[in-house]
Formats: structure tokens, sequence, C-alpha cells
């Protein structure tokens, strides 16, 4: 995912009418976070392009940033990746295991992670406890909200339905072995998402 070049960045007309719906909790980070909003949907949309078949006409998938759709290279800008997240290699290096076992352990579930852009994996380094050791009930969270980045966002987001002396992060909560409260508080949050 990326920003917008500030030198190549071009201003898009959006659809007329374009009012998209939102999810309780996007409609919740467009509110805290109104200054972010042109970034946001930048990233998603050149995330879409980027995933969409090339077609005919476009250039091989060798040059990304080309095969674009012309309306949305204006768009596309390459960021560092964000430096509070782990590449693969770091995150086998934390847990003391091999890449092929970090792999299989995100095929598995039993680890948060997400491809940041093609060929660029990254993982939060808040899900791991130690030598392969984890935060356990993750893959419990993930067979309820099987999108990686999704069920991040569920786990660091403050809830007060886990917890009955207030808000807590799911992730803390799992981390307080109340696996149970936050299975529970998943189906809710992700009937939002249907």
């Amino acid at each position: 995912m990326g920003a917008t070049h500030r030198e190549s960045a071009k201003q898009v007309d959006w659809p007329t009418g374009f009012q998209p719906r939102l999810s309780p909790a996007a409609a919740r980070y467009l509110r805290e976070h109104r200054d972010q909003a042109a970034r946001v949907v930048a990233e998603a949309l050149e995330e879409a392009a980027a995933n969409q078949a090339p077609t005919e006409g476009d250039l091989p998938r060798s040059s990304p940033r080309l095969s674009l759709p012309a309306a949305l290279q204006a768009l596309v800008i390459k960021s560092p990746p964000d430096p509070t997240l782990l590449n693969l290699v770091q995150a086998a290096q934390q847990l003391g295991i091999t890449r092929p076992t970090l792999n299989a352990w995100i095929d598995e579930g039993k680890v948060v992670a997400w491809e940041l852009r093609p060929r660029v994996w990254v993982i939060p380094p808040e899900q791991i406890l130690g030598p392969k050791k984890v935060v356990l009930g993750i893959e419990r969270v993930l067979e309820i909200i099987p999108q990686h980045r999704l069920a991040w966002e569920f786990l660091t987001e403050e809830m007060a339905n886990i917890d009955p002396v207030g808000l807590i992060r799911p992730i803390d909560a799992l981390k307080a072995g109340k696996i149970d409260a936050v299975v529970a508080a998943a189906q809710g949050w992700g009937v939002d998402f249907t």
C-alpha cells in the first residue's frame, strides 16, 4: 500500500453520486481521521487496481505501476512498510522458526499476516510472545474474520463488550486468556461486514 507522490498526483473527479456504504468501524475511522480519508481511499483504489487482472493493452505485470489503468496511475505510491510491522524474515527470527514454518503458521491461521503489496508480507509483532509462542486464540478469530487485515483491525480496536471492567483491546483480552469473550465479540463484529 502506499500514499500519493506529491509531484505526480493528479486531482481525480469522483463519479456523480459517489457515496460508498461504510461499516460502522469504517464510518468511525472516517469521523476520527478525516484528514487521512483521501490517502486511505487512494490506497484502496491502488490495491484494487493492482489486483485486477491485466486487460488487453496493459503492460506485463513485471511493471505493476505501469500496468494499472491510466486513471489510477496517479494514485500509486510505493511507501516504505510500516516500521511497527515485521517482514517474514524478522518475524521468523523473533519466533525462532524457519520461514517455511512461518508460512505454514500463516496458512493455518496461527498468526495474522497480510500482503502489503505484491510479495511484501507483514506481521504485527504484538502477537509474538517469544520463541515459538504466539497469542492463543488468534486462530479462532481468523475462523470468524478470515481476512487477516480486518482481523487485526478487530484485535486492536478497544471494545466494551469483552470485559465488564471497561474498554479493552481483543488482543489484550486474548493475552489474558479471555478467548471465549473475544470469539463472541468477533462474531458480533463480523456481522457489521456482511
